[in-house]
């Protein structure tokens, strides 16, 4: 009786641990407009984003087909500007809007844009395979206030809590 409830514990397991981002394929998303500078509007305090202001990223397609990840702002706590650098890499042909990235020589995490601005690309929003990262970006230094609380009530609807959101001064 004991193995049969550990093979069918195992067996759960393995069928419950399927990828699930499947669910957050978006076949239609161009990976190449995603490329270039983003400001943060919004996050979740990170450990490497820890106090900063006027944030920004940039993304650059390399010749193997990765992307430079490049953040710099002003760290609040260290009083100087800061970089911070990572490599991405897509992670699946059919769904161009999850990828993984790695900073600091950590291992690969995956990170999903589950909403854009689908004529124009001019914001963004990105959160974590798990609800500690997310992030609100803008083609520009500032997005209309009705779009930010929008993308705050997705992320709130997909189980990111906004209670640790911080807006990130840019102006």
């Amino acid at each position: 009786m004991n193995k049969l409830i550990i093979m069918l514990l195992f067996l759960s397991f393995f069928i419950f641990s399927k990828d699930s981002l499947e669910r957050y394929y978006i076949k239609e998303f161009d990976f190449g407009k995603m490329l270039g500078t983003w400001y943060e509007i919004a996050r979740k305090e990170t450990m490497f984003e820890n106090h900063l202001d006027y944030a920004k990223t940039k993304y650059i397609l390399k010749d193997n087909g990765e992307v430079d990840i490049i953040t710099t702002g002003f760290s609040t706590v260290k009083n100087r500007n800061i970089i911070i650098k990572g490599t991405g890499r897509k992670k699946y042909n059919e769904a161009d809007n999850i990828f993984e990235a790695k900073f600091f020589a950590l291992g690969y995490s995956d990170f999903i844009i589950i909403d854009y601005d689908r004529k124009d690309y001019k914001y963004m929003v990105i959160r974590g395979k798990n609800s500690d990262y997310f992030w609100i970006l803008s083609r520009t230094s500032n997005l209309d206030e009705s779009i930010v609380k929008k993308l705050i009530r997705l992320g709130e609807a997909d189980g990111i809590d906004m209670k640790k959101l911080i807006r990130v001064k840019q102006d």
